[in-house]
């Protein structure tokens, strides 16, 4: 019989067999049975939610629960530390906090936020601000990268399909584009930005001083760069000398190895571009989407990022980069025609949802950024270019409208507003909400399909003002067109082209006007063909020339594109107010001048009696600024046709001529001599 010490050791054994026994099953049920495999169906083991990192998994599971208290002493650090302004400690609290917390989406997202508006202001040097901008972009970048889930996909080949998060994806597009396109700082950034993405021996300003036929090559090469830096420091066209000493100058500060570019190893190098030794793609700048081969997004962006040439011109713009940032976080977005509520868990996991923004908003994004790009381009004076734009954002729009459901075929749309209207006219309040319908007309066939017609009628607008999907369709579609681009270069040319030559500015934005004019409303002067006479001759033809008497276009059914063309018409009026002051001041007469104003303001359809304030006054000499500030009183070339409620919100920016303040201020000013005769008092 086993002694006591003997029964303990057998039992140690066996109770030790038992354990390596269960472990040992435990493994293989966990790896072979249906736990692993329930983990990976369900997306809840660790390599799901995103890449895991050694280094970071270690920590994690060495501090256990002191994990938490020091994530929080991490946390207040990195605020003090960026309250003293010390960046790079900054920096290592930073990464390490991310180490701990991989995975929470908000670490990224905040910092990234963090190093593009709050760090990048504290600098005074531009290109500062430029680095912790492109930081806090390519850390938002670092995040998404490491947060893309890998899931069970039972449709996919593979069985896996990779999943991003959406609300990163857009913090991307949305920084890069507001940072580079609205800042302060907005006409350096745009010089800033093709750079980076321009190899560094192409602008070696070194060089340029070695060997000027390189400069020149340069000039020729990268139009684009050379007209912003142009425009930045306000350099005539033929002044190229001027061009060529501020080109180096403004490139030399920029040629070091701070500066974000697409190739660090060149700058990291000696100033002829010797490569440096590899960095990874997360560390250039700018970035561009580089979606998992396991990852499900539209063709249009897959073709897009095949094509992608960042020396070319159009893939250098902030808008582009943005709107292929925008189309990639529209992938994880479930078809605009699902509901997730009704699918099965397995399906649901696959598809994600954006935080702050309605879907409907949040897929237009693509094809607003495009709409933005073409209208840059046109306001840089690359007219050919801003046509294309505005051409694939008018494909961009239709595709979305189509995708959304926001645009009806014409026949459908026609009965569809035959059957609305006779609802709404037969049943006001049921159309209103205010009752129900009536037990008789429900079963009356014909009255349920008006209703049905009215309320899809009236839900398919009201998603189209939401979105203001009306707008940027119609306004790409008109600008994609001959007549509609000819209107940005003639406003290109008045407003860049002419700055010196005041009249010929002026020509070239009566040209814009009267294209707008165009696009705004058809069957124009109509009324004079009715009477037979010129307004100006008969006041009575201005009459007819109404407003309702004018059939505005789609174009001008607008609102909102009221509201962009006033400003020009303003600046018009401000300029032809400074071309025809001096000339008005030189005649010099009363009489003269009230029959100029009478003309003035019957040929715009106008009183023949005309404003008081433009009638001369002897309590107010009759001087060149009090004359400007009069005539901007005159009626503009489109008051007819624009909105009056946005006509009389410019109105009141005008300077106003207050009559005793007028006097006492003007007789402190010197007398115009005119050198034609003396100007009446």
């Amino acid at each position: 019989m086993a002694t006591p010490l003997e029964q303990a050791r057998y039992r140690k054994l066996l109770y030790g067999g038992v354990i390596i026994l269960c472990f040992t099953g435990l493994v293989v049920y966990r790896q072979m049975g249906v736990v692993e495999q329930a983990a990976e169906r369900h997306g809840i083991s660790e390599t799901n939610i995103g890449k895991t990192d050694l280094g970071g998994s270690v920590a994690r599971f060495l501090l256990a629960s002191f994990r938490g208290p020091l994530i929080c002493s991490l946390w207040w650090e990195a605020i003090e530390l960026q309250a003293r302004h010390e960046w790079d400690q900054m920096e290592i609290i930073i990464k390490s906090l991310t180490k701990l917390q991989p995975h929470f989406r908000s670490t990224w997202e905040y910092q990234g936020w963090n190093l593009a508006y709050n760090v990048s202001v504290e600098f005074d040097r531009t290109q500062d601000k430029y680095f912790y901008i492109s930081e806090g972009i390519r850390w938002i970048a670092r995040g998404e990268e490491i947060n893309r889930a890998s899931l069970y996909d039972p449709d996919s080949p593979s069985g896996r399909r990779i999943v991003g998060d959406p609300n990163l994806r857009w913090s991307i597009g949305f920084y890069l584009q507001n940072k580079m396109s609205v800042a302060d700082e907005v006409k350096t950034y745009r010089c800033y930005l093709p750079l980076s993405c321009t190899p560094p021996k192409d602008w070696d300003p070194y060089e340029f001083r070695r060997d000027p036929q390189r400069l020149k090559d340069f000039k020729r090469d990268y139009p684009h760069i050379v007209e912003r830096i142009r425009d930045l420091k306000h350099l005539p066209e033929e002044a190229e000398a001027a061009l060529d000493n501020e080109l180096q100058e403004f490139l030399t500060p920029l040629f070091r190895p701070g500066f974000p570019s697409l190739y660090p190893e060149q700058l990291a190098g000696e100033r002829s571009g010797l490569l440096g030794r590899p960095v990874s793609s997360l560390d250039k700048f700018p970035v561009w989407p580089q979606p998992d081969p396991l990852e499900v997004i539209p063709p249009r962006l897959r073709q897009a990022l095949d094509n992608l040439a960042p020396e070319r011109p159009e893939d250098q713009d902030s808008y582009e980069i943005s709107r292929l940032w925008f189309e990639y976080s529209c992938a994880p977005l479930p078809p605009p025609n699902v509901d997730l509520e009704k699918l099965d868990p397995d399906r649901r996991r696959l598809y994600r949802r954006p935080q702050r923004m309605v879907s409907l908003i949040f897929r237009s994004n693509p094809a607003r950024s495009k709409s933005k790009m073409a209208e840059r381009l046109a306001q840089e004076g690359w007219i050919a270019e801003s046509q294309k734009a505005w051409a694939d954002a008018h494909e961009m729009w239709r595709e979305f409208g189509r995708e959304n459901n926001l645009d009806l075929d014409p026949e459908e749309e026609k009965e569809l507003r035959v059957r609305a209207a006779r609802f709404g006219g037969q049943f006001p309040t049921v159309a209103s909400g205010q009752d129900d319908l009536p037990t008789w007309a429900a079963k009356d066939e014909e009255i349920l399909k008006d209703m049905a017609a009215y309320r899809r009628l009236q839900s398919v607008m009201g998603r189209q003002e939401f979105g203001n999907y009306r707008y940027w369709r119609v306004t790409s579609e008109t600008y994609s067109k001959s007549e509609g681009i000819e209107v940005w270069q003639h406003l290109y040319n008045a407003k860049h082209r002419f700055k010196s030559d005041l009249w010929l500015a002026r020509s070239e934005y009566e040209k814009a006007l009267e294209g707008w004019r165009n696009l705004l409303v058809t069957d124009k002067g109509r009324a004079e063909a009715l009477l037979g006479l010129a307004p100006f001759a008969f006041n009575a033809g201005a009459v007819f020339q109404s407003r309702p008497f004018f059939a505005p276009t789609p174009f001008g059914q607008i609102k909102q594109t009221h509201e962009e063309i006033a400003p020009h018409h303003e600046d018009y009026i401000a300029l032809r107010a400074r071309c025809d002051a001096p000339h008005w001041l030189r005649a010099g007469c009363d009489l003269w001048h009230l029959c100029q104003f009478w003309t003035h303001q019957a040929a715009a359809g106008g009183s023949l009696i005309g404003p008081v304030g433009c009638l001369p006054n002897p309590q107010v000499p009759l001087r060149l600024s009090t004359l400007e500030i009069t005539l901007l009183s005159l009626p503009g070339p489109l008051d007819l046709y624009l909105d009056e409620q946005v006509l009389e919100s410019k109105r009141m920016s005008r300077p106003k001529l207050n009559r005793p303040q007028a006097a006492e201020q003007q007789a402190q000013q010197p007398e115009i001599q005119t050198g034609v005769m003396p100007v009446p008092r």
